[in-house]
């Protein structure tokens, strides 16, 4: 099935024969391409898990040996696009192509790199840059890595994960397919709504609302606004129309 001929992303236009109603077990483009349908956004991602259509999918678990203060390099050159990195945990090739790799303290602190490559192991492995190191890096473990936002997108908790968007259909279990970020759209409401309720992630994988747009009342202490109601209220377990404000 062929996209639509309004396909167009920030600068090119791109040719993906793959429509936003066909997930595939093959990736068709870089995770992360974005493209405009009408007037809804989209961007390309990769399931985790099987999920319906309609749910809120969060960007996948950090792994706890891969963040600041535990994942350790080798000192590395400016300039250098390659860095040997070492982990306590097996790693997969490639887990962290078109992620990214970022200092948090020393000399090079603030400064992130995309990664373009990473090979397998379960002690030492070498992460290459797309681009070279700004700032020579001295070893130790002021380092951290992390998987492209839209690898391995999943169902979140509410309070703890980043709502990355919403399926358009179902999608089964390492599929490739196109999230929904921004405008009309038609999430699952894990609760009743109201009508112009302001929306965040609720629990298994919908929305909710964090407050009546009447009242002004009951505002989430955690809440990470995705979108807001129409007129039209949901109730508990139905996908209902909103606009979502997820990732321009």
């Amino acid at each position: 099935m062929g996209v639509p001929s309004n396909l167009n992303n920030w600068q090119p236009t791109i040719a993906v024969d793959q429509s936003i109603y066909e997930p595939d077990t093959t990736q068709r483009c870089p995770l992360g391409t974005r493209i405009v349908v009408g007037d809804r956004i989209f961007y390309y991602a990769q399931a985790s898990a099987s999920v319906a259509g309609g749910a809120v999918l969060c960007s996948t678990l950090p792994t706890l040996s891969h963040q600041s203060g535990i994942f350790a390099v080798a000192a590395t050159s400016a300039g250098a696009k390659v860095i040997s990195g070492t982990s306590s945990a097996a790693v997969a090739a490639n887990l962290y192509a078109e992620g990214y790799f970022g200092a948090a303290a020393g000399a090079a602190i603030g400064e992130m790199y995309r990664i373009k490559q990473q090979s397998s192991g379960s002690a030492a492995m070498a992460i290459t840059l797309y681009d070279g190191l700004n700032t020579t890096i001295t070893s130790g473990a002021n380092f951290w890595i992390t998987q492209n936002p839209f690898k391995n997108v999943w169902v979140g908790s509410q309070n703890l994960d980043l709502p990355m968007g919403i399926a358009p259909v179902a999608v089964t279990s390492g599929a490739y397919f196109w999230l929904q970020t921004w405008g009309p759209a038609n999430p699952s409401h894990v609760a009743a709504t109201p009508a112009g309720g302001v929306l965040h992630l609720g629990t298994t994988g919908g929305v909710v609302t964090t407050f009546d747009a009447t009242t002004n009342g009951g505002l989430a202490a955690v809440a990470y606004q995705i979108g807001k109601n129409t007129r039209q209220a949901a109730t508990a377990g139905q996908a209902n129309p909103v606009f979502l404000t997820v990732l321009p």
